[in-house]
């Protein structure tokens, strides 16, 4: 069996508050980055970047996103955006 290459990569330039400026390119990060991930030289056999208004649904499209994975294949995930204390890592799934 081979391995294919997967990469599920977010961007979020998150909200403009009175403490925090929006930023401006986190969102086209994760869009160049999957482009360049699916040329000849890198060979991924998908990339899909997503825009990350809220947990739920991201974690939800990853969670979709990685049901197409075999346990030979690697699965890049790629988080292009401000942290934020609201914001807590759970995976919603076991290793695969």
């Amino acid at each position: 069996m081979s391995q294919k290459r997967y990469a599920y990569l977010i961007g979020a330039n998150g909200p403009r508050t009175e403490r925090l400026v929006k930023l401006k390119y986190a969102e086209k990060d994760a869009q160049r980055l999957a482009e360049a991930l699916l040329t000849p030289h890198c060979s991924f056999t998908k990339a899909e970047a997503t825009t990350a208004e809220n947990p739920q649904p991201t974690l939800a499209g990853l969670n979709r996103f990685i049901k197409q994975c075999e346990p030979s294949d690697l699965l890049l995930v790629h988080f292009s955006l401000r942290s934020r204390r609201s914001w807590t890592w759970r995976p919603a799934y076991s290793a695969l």
